[in-house]
């Protein structure tokens, strides 16, 4: 029998920290098991709100440093923890399970609703009858028992067992008539393992039975199956058949995968393939919810799809007869035909989904053929003017109509200059004050005391190319900004061509952050504040929080252009109202950072969402505020290097990630198919942005062997720094062309290059990376240097955008006309995924070893040659030293001993292939094959 739960005891999930509650009430202390108290294996947890999708659950030390369940130092005793969830206002504490026993943790998700507790979660609570208690959100169930985890599976459906490497929040919130103590139950846990948990049971309680789930499978279905499990990939195709979505981005990832498999044994059966997918624990009743425009149900399209794409399904397995094949290389237009479909279905069902592709898989006109294929109306959003004309050239080549969106900068005579550097700098000082364009052209009577010039003689043509109907179109091309702009992506699917993450931050610089918000204060009526420093010294303990806001609440904390036109002075900003209340509601981090996430839940007067992020030393403010996507249809990134993460922060919370191709396909598309040769000459990530690590001398010496190796001047991209250093130094004799890593984006110069070099990595600095983690309100601290630095979970992942994908980005531009290149990578700063041919290693000579080679090079080459002693006593080391360095150049192949003429049982030493080229090193070579 269901139990009936009192609504108002279920604890309702706090996204984000407030007086409305009390924060001694979000844990009952006096509920939680004494035996659990004893332990000192707890930790803080808060929620990680990144916009307006499902909050994730981060641990965090009573101090407020991250936590981590594979890290008893990171662990506190309970008492030490509450107090911190009190005094700091977390979100609450969380029990950690270790393999040391003797706890495991059960989790039953989304089955308490409406008052009760579904059967099957009663079912579970009932067998293991142990404490029982509410989740946070109080729609799920927490049961902790003694005993050992008894299988390796720990999670199906909605039912989830751990007895390590997790954390569990501990709310205290009792549910009756379950022990208030943790008992010892392992026949209860094993019974509950294989019913809900085992790879064969068809129990999960997330699955949703059929009439057809109950039907036997038939013969001919069941030896289609054996054939399948028992293939070189059986493992994979068992694991999906069972329910299993490891590995997978999504649910639908996985039942996509499944079908596919299913098509290739089925030879493309759609009704086959229905009825076997009917019978696997991935069938869900969305198989049969209607899902697309056309009126084709969610399952008609998965095997629509599945079909299509069952030809890239050549993974080590056997032919439908039985006998065994082997892979099929992977072809460029193999990997362009997988990344068109992943576009066409994500435009034809209107999806949230960010393609990941590595470059020349054809995504940018890949799109545009899927609007022509689907029918589908876009609106692109690029970075830069050579791809809008681009964008328009294959519009024209699929007869699709296009128009590109009009620049303020460049479509507007005033702003481009055309009326002279005065009338541009006024309007662009505006403008950069937050003022819209539209509002600097319709109030510039007011402002200036007359119109703009453009707007004398009509209409300013700025404003005339936005009097259009976008339903006229087939495409809209414009850039990142236009994106904020709802009517652009109103019943279109919006586009977003390369990362944009970094364009949708705005950055405010503290003295600018400082004007705008005195400002304000100095406008506003009866203000909690005076100005800016007496905000940031009374924000605190000082000063009634709960009336600053509500003060707060009762202003318009929205974007006011006419803020700026009003103000004669240059010190008002149209986003004044949102910097000030960043600054009052921004949480230390305890990293020298500030944050705060501010919507309609903080402030009621909010009418989008703003992330903030505050250096406390510069007082730099850092505002990302979300492109105004509501409108759209669906949602399309495309990107090469992907980290979604960043992505979900930024554009779109839904997006759902989608890799083309896995790492080891990653590998052979390089090689293979982009005919790339990547050689390695560094083991150390060189970050070169500073320029204290660049090495003139020892990189020349690379530069000259490289240049000899490949007969030819090989082109190079470095940093800005690094590049003077080497012109300072003479270092670059054998390069040719040369681009900075900020140069070489939209740069097509070297498409036909067929070797480069990539000097040094690209690190913007701790701070970069500590303020990406206050935009995900997370605290971020550095550990360990070179390739062993380590930011924690999210800041690595800046770290990889930041340093691994750059140098990536900057090996492809390289050979970019499909006949690929040899790119030397003077850094380790690499994917895991990019397939190494060689190693080099640069060796500079001692000075002991610089004496022993100059001697060798002043040798005339039809001397005798010199013994060991006559060597030592031209320098100033010992002879076992001069020997060890002969030896060395000897194995190098620079020099080699022979009998004196005169008297043979004498050896003299005499240059190999040893000349002035190596006077300050030596480049060694290797395969790294294994």
């Amino acid at each position: 029998m269901n139990k009936e739960i009192n609504e108002e005891t279920i604890p309702k999930a706090r996204v984000n920290p407030s007086n409305e509650e009390d924060p001694s009430e979000i844990v009952q202390a006096d509920s939680t098991p004494n035996s659990l108290k004893e332990e000192e294996r707890w930790v803080c947890w808060e929620y990680s709100n990144q916009g307006s999708g499902k909050p994730s659950k981060k641990p965090v030390q009573p101090s407020g440093d991250g936590a981590r369940t594979d890290d008893d130092s990171t662990w506190s005793a309970f008492d030490e923890t509450l107090q911190s969830v009190i005094r700091h206002e977390r979100d609450g504490v969380g029990f950690v399970f270790t393999n040391q026993g003797p706890y495991v943790g059960i989790d039953l998700d989304d089955c308490v609703e409406d008052g009760h507790i579904d059967e099957w979660a009663q079912e579970i609570v009932d067998t293991l009858d142990s404490y029982t208690e509410y989740s946070p959100s109080g729609t799920g169930l927490h049961i902790i028992v003694k005993g050992d985890h008894p299988a390796e599976r720990q999670r199906k459906g909605d039912v989830e067992m751990y007895e390590d490497g997790q954390f569990f929040t501990v709310t205290g919130k009792h549910v009756s008539e379950t022990p208030m103590t943790v008992e010892r139950r392992q026949d209860a846990l094993e019974e509950v393992s294989a019913q809900y948990l085992s790879a064969e049971t068809t129990s999960c309680p997330s699955v949703e039975s059929d009439h057809n789930r109950s039907e036997p499978i038939s013969t001919s279905d069941q030896e289609l199956l054996e054939k399948a499990k028992s293939a070189d990939n059986g493992e994979k195709f068992k694991r999906l058949w069972h329910g299993d979505t490891t590995g997978y981005e999504s649910h639908s990832e996985a039942d996509l995968a499944l079908c596919s498999m299913l098509a290739y044994w089925t030879g493309d059966d759609k009704n086959w393939i229905d009825r076997l997918f009917r019978k696997s624990d991935l069938y869900r009743a969305k198989w049969d919810d209607e899902h697309h425009a056309d009126g084709r149900t969610y399952g008609e399209g998965t095997i629509e799809t599945a079909i299509s794409s069952s030809r890239d399904y050549t993974a080590n397995t056997q032919t439908r007869s039985g006998e065994a094949t082997q892979k099929s290389p992977l072809t460029l237009q193999q990997a362009r035909d997988r990344c068109q479909r992943i576009i066409n279905k994500s435009l034809a069902d209107g999806e949230h989904v960010l393609v990941d592709a590595l470059p020349a898989m054809g995504k940018s006109s890949g799109v545009i053929r899927g609007a022509a294929n689907t029918g589908t109306p876009l609106t692109v959003f690029a970075p830069r003017h050579d791809l809008y004309e681009e964008y328009t050239r294959w519009c024209e080549q699929e007869d699709l109509t296009s128009r590109q969106l009009p620049s303020f900068h460049e479509d507007c005579p005033t702003a481009s200059g055309e009326f002279g550097e005065e009338w541009k700098n006024k309007v662009l000082t505006l403008y950069e004050r937050g003022a819209m364009p539209h509002e600097i052209h319709n109030h510039a009577s007011r402002h200036f005391g007359e119109e703009l010039p453009c707007d004398k003689e009509g209409a300013c043509p700025f404003k005339k190319r936005w009097d259009f109907d976008p339903d006229e179109y087939d495409v809209l091309i414009g850039h990142y900004s236009h994106a904020y702009k709802p009517q652009t992506v109103e019943n279109r699917i919006a586009v977003f061509d390369e990362s944009p993450v970094d364009d949708f931050v705005q950055k405010f610089n503290g003295d600018e952050v400082t004007k705008a918000v005195s400002a304000y204060l100095d406008d506003a009526e009866d203000p909690p504040f005076d100005e800016f420093t007496d905000l940031v010294e009374n924000r605190g303990e000082s000063v009634d929080r709960d009336t600053a806001r509500e003060w707060f609440n009762k202003q318009t904390l929205t974007r006011d252009g006419q803020r700026v036109l009003a103000n004669a002075k240059d010190d008002a900003h149209a986003l004044s109202p949102v910097l000030a209340y960043t600054v009052f509601a921004a949480k230390d981090l305890g990293n020298g950072w500030e944050s705060v996430t501010v919507d309609a839940q903080t402030n009621s007067s909010i009418d989008t969402s703003y992330i903030a992020a505050r250096d406390r030393s510069s007082g730099d403010l850092f505002l990302v505020n979300p492109p105004a996507l509501a409108d759209a249809i669906g949602v399309v990134g495309l990107d090469g290097t992907a980290i979604p993460e960043l992505w979900h922060l930024v554009v779109d919370d839904q997006l759902e990630h989608q890799r083309v191709l896995d790492d080891d396909e990653r590998r052979e598309y390089i090689s293979e198919c982009l005919n790339y040769t990547v050689i390695q000459t560094a083991q150390t990530s060189k970050p070169y942005s500073g320029g204290q690590h660049v090495k003139p001398v020892q990189d020349r010496e690379l530069f000259d062997a490289i240049a000899r190796r490949e007969d030819t001047s090989p082109a190079l991209i470095t940093s800005k720094t690094a590049i003077s250093q080497y012109q300072e130094k003479g270092s670059l004799s054998s390069v040719g062309s040369m681009k900075n890593y900020g140069g070489f984006k939209g740069s097509n110069e070297f498409d036909d290059e067929r070797v480069g070099i990539i000097a040094g990595s690209p690190h913007y600095g701790d701070d970069y990376v500590k303020r990406w983690g206050a935009l995900a309100d997370e605290r971020v601290e550095r550990r360990g240097y070179g390739m062993d630095t380590d930011y924690g979970t999210f800041g690595n992942l800046v770290l990889r955008n930041m340093r691994e994908h750059s140098v990536f980005q900057a090996l492809m531009r390289y050979g970019r006309d499909d006949d690929g290149a040899t790119v030397y990578v003077h850094t380790a700063a690499l994917p895991d995924w990019i397939p190494i041919e060689e190693r080099g290693e640069v060796e500079l000579w001692s000075d002991g070893m610089s004496e022993v080679v100059d001697e060798l090079l002043s040798l005339d080459h039809d001397g005798q040659g010199l013994t060991t002693t006559e060597i030592a006593e031209e320098t100033s080391i010992s002879e076992r030293m001069v020997r060890d360095h002969l030896s060395k150049l000897e194995e190098y192949g620079l020099a080699k001993k022979d009998k004196h003429p005169e008297d043979r049982r004498t050896i003299v030493w005499e240059r190999d292939s040893l000349n002035q080229r190596h006077a300050t090193g030596y480049v060694k070579w290797g395969d790294t094959s294994e």
